[in-house]
């Protein structure tokens, strides 16, 4: 296998055995070398990789400092990245020592490392111990502190009932961020994707539910939750995604967005599944309206019923089962006011999906453009 590094004076190649780490983020770069590409070239160009998906597209490496450096595609950001740069921002800002980051092994992955390199005095490591971790938060954050617990979104709702009593029931601000939701970890399997973690965190009391579609909008929902005093989990996915807001974005908490206007179908999507459709909405035998559910508890009534009541057909989409999700928080409420309006929900359809890269994961389980497009047009 071969990477090719662009910029600085000359060009060079080199193996990747060298510069890449097939892990399970998959595009990870080996710490010391990170370090070393950081410092000499910003771009480079992937010849061949464990996910045939990513031959050819450009990268640069994004992170910038001697921890770690994470390739990402041109032009998109992983979410992750954002939640882990908004608290060291905002410790940077107001040094504010309330704030504590509590990690579970996965600090490279979730890019929990950001802050530990920023504040190594309020980042706490624990191990593969998911349930030791939540505890302490809960134990820390009756003492004040502000606390930012993260791993896997599968390994720690799997926690469910140490969240329910330690968490949930005392009402704890503790803010759990389950990353690589979705089927984008791929290759991993199903064991390490969050697919039915909304599910189950919709059904605790005092849990509120938020997820991000852009880099921009999940550092404003960071920066929204590390000053919010209520229990929340953020639902993070995997897969760099593409921006669509400016730095002028304000994210406003139970409250979904229009990101295109059309006819009289309307989409309702959450999560990193926005690009796939926006493409689709965009589509001219299509022309949907889309909007933008950042907030899936509290979800927006108002929103969905005006779109309800002008629409021919209600569409939701996400990267979760359908079991319990945004489509079921979209059904309750049209249900709840009596719309008679059809809906269709796109997701995972009560299942366990099966190991492989993320593109033939999402064209196998229809959450692509064109499976969206043709999902909606047989039901008009």
């Amino acid at each position: 296998m071969q990477t090719k590094v662009l910029g600085g004076p000359s060009i060079a190649e080199q193996t990747s055995s060298e510069y890449l780490s097939e892990m399970s983020e998959g595009i990870f770069l080996m710490e010391h070398h990170a370090k070393m590409i950081w410092q000499g070239n910003q771009s480079m160009i992937v010849k061949s990789i464990g996910d045939d998906s990513l031959i050819g597209n450009s990268y640069y490496l994004n992170g910038g400092n001697s921890c770690y450096g994470v390739l990402n595609v041109l032009g998109k950001k992983q979410l992750g990245l954002a939640d882990f740069e908004a608290l060291s921002e905002q410790h940077r800002m107001s040094n504010d020592e309330r704030i504590v980051v509590i990690n579970a092994d996965l600090g490279k992955a979730t890019h929990a490392d950001k802050f530990r390199c920023v504040c190594p005095e309020r980042f706490f490591e624990v191990g593969i111990a998911e349930a030791n971790m939540i505890g302490i938060a809960s134990g820390m954050s009756e003492y004040g502190y502000k606390v930012v617990i993260s791993s896997f979104s599968s390994f720690l709702t799997g926690r469910y009932d140490i969240i329910r009593c330690s968490l949930a029931y005392p009402n704890c601000p503790v803010v759990i961020v389950g990353s690589h939701s979705g089927m984008a970890i791929g290759k991993d399997g199903v064991t390490q994707m969050g697919l039915e973690d909304v599910n189950l965190m919709r059904g605790l009391p005092n849990m509120q539910i938020l997820q991000p579609s852009t880099y921009i909008e999940a550092k404003r929902i960071t920066e929204y939750v590390i000053n919010d005093d209520k229990l929340t989990y953020l639902r993070i996915g995997r897969q760099p995604c593409v921006e669509v807001f400016d730095e002028s974005y304000q994210f406003e908490f139970g409250k979904g967005n229009v990101i295109v206007h059309g006819l009289d179908t309307t989409i309702f999507s959450s999560g990193c599944v926005l690009e796939q459709c926006m493409e689709a909405a965009d589509k001219s035998q299509l022309c949907a309206n889309l909007i933008n559910m950042p907030t899936i508890k509290p979800i927006d009534h108002e929103i969905i019923m005006k779109y309800a009541n002008k629409s021919n057909l209600l569409v939701t989409v996400e990267d979760h089962s359908i079991v319990g999700g945004l489509g079921t928080a979209v059904a309750e409420v049209l249900a709840e006011n009596g719309c008679s309006t059809p809906m269709i929900r796109i997701g995972i359809n009560d299942a366990f999906v099966e190991s492989g890269p993320p593109n033939d994961l999402y064209k196998k389980y229809g959450l692509t453009k064109d499976a969206i497009v043709q999902r909606v047009l047989s039901n008009v």
